[in-house]
């Protein structure tokens, strides 16, 4: 076989959240900052961050992650979507725990703090289940995301309306995320989940910041604390989120929360470059 480049990935996923995480580039320099080493492994000739996910070898859909080394935190995190590096979520930083923690790197009991372009998120264990904690302001996720109740459509919430669902979300302010919550009848403290970006495409899975935007909306409505609530997604995984408290702080309003949820290892991959397969950086259809 002739190739001139090899990489290994582990893909895991969190309820349907997918992310192909490479640990080859642990060596970079942290002299650059998080953004700039995403920008320049994207750019580069040849890229694997490019290559791995696109089709033949990834989707459209499929997110990679890149960890590096990190002089602010335990490691560092770069996360790629389809048109370059894009915001890491909490998801991301879940996976990327459970994937060094495959690796030996790290112990399940480690608390794992992941520096990100976005800021600093920490994961920590418990009973196999990585919980994140972090603060948010509520108006900031108000500005990203437009919480909506399902009765706002006709469609409902279930993967078979997904061409349905995607339509209506068309059809809405296209100026923010679009997150229509359902309540489950079949459990208590449970919601169904379908979320969109501004195009109106369905993500596979509840981001962590819409989750987070499910809660405030939510408890903007029931203002209790410490219960955990459930999410269930499209796709039949779910997430569980916790509001903590709530405070003041220089007249903002915040939302203390945990963010709860499972990492699951699906596969162990090598992928190669042929430079002389014309695909060989692959390809995306739209």
């Amino acid at each position: 076989m002739n190739f001139t480049k090899m990489v290994r990935s582990l893909d895991i996923h969190v309820a349907g959240w997918p992310l192909r995480i490479i640990t080859d580039f642990a060596s970079l320099g942290v002299t650059e900052t998080i953004t700039a080493r995403a920008e320049r492994l994207w750019h580069a000739e040849n890229s694997p961050v490019r290559w791995i996910q696109r089709e033949p070898r990834g989707h459209a859909a499929l997110r990679v992650g890149v960890v590096t080394a990190s002089s602010r935190a335990d490691a560092g995190l770069i996360v790629y979507d389809a048109e370059g590096p894009c915001r890491t979520d909490e998801w991301d930083a879940l996976c990327a725990s459970e994937a060094l923690s495959e690796m030996g790197v790290f112990r399940r009991t480690d608390e794992i703090g992941w520096e990100t372009a976005e800021g600093t998120i920490k994961v920590s264990a418990e009973s196999e289940e990585f919980h994140c904690r972090t603060i948010r302001g509520v108006d900031h996720f108000n500005r990203q995301y437009n919480v909506l109740d399902s009765s706002v459509t006709d469609v409902p919430l279930r993967a078979a309306n997904a061409a349905k669902l995607e339509q209506s979300m068309r059809n809405a302010d296209g100026s923010s995320r679009k997150v229509l919550l359902a309540v489950d009848q079949k459990e208590e403290n449970s919601f169904i989940l379908a979320v969109a970006a501004r195009d109106g495409k369905l993500l596979r899975a509840p981001e962590g910041g819409a989750v987070v935007a499910a809660l405030a909306a939510i408890h903007g409505r029931n203002p209790i604390l410490g219960v955990p609530l459930r999410f269930h997604g499209l796709s039949g995984g779910w997430v569980e989120g916790i509001v903590l408290g709530v405070e003041e702080i220089n007249g903002a309003r915040k939302l203390e929360w945990e963010l709860r949820a499972r990492a699951r290892l699906i596969g162990s991959c090598e992928f190669v470059y042929d430079p002389s397969d014309p695909l060989g950086e692959g390809f995306l259809l739209r």
